[in-house]
């Protein structure tokens, strides 16, 4: 065909060129996603830490009351 391309061919070129850019739009959403889950992670941790820790600042409260 030596270049020429059919109506058809034009058609899946288009097709994967939309597919590529669909791909590489979702991974890089995907990046971003693990990133916010991450620090999500992260900021929950934290919390929990405060937690335990207030936690424990109640427990020794409670026993030097008694």
């Amino acid at each position: 065909m030596l270049g020429i391309k059919t109506f058809e061919e034009k058609e899946k070129l288009a097709d994967y060129d939309k597919f590529a850019e669909d791909y590489n739009s979702l991974r890089e959403y995907a990046a971003i996603l693990e990133d916010k889950v991450f620090k999500f992670d992260e900021v929950c941790q934290n919390q929990a830490m405060e937690i335990i820790l207030l936690k424990n600042e109640l427990a020794k409260r409670k026993m030097q009351a008694k």
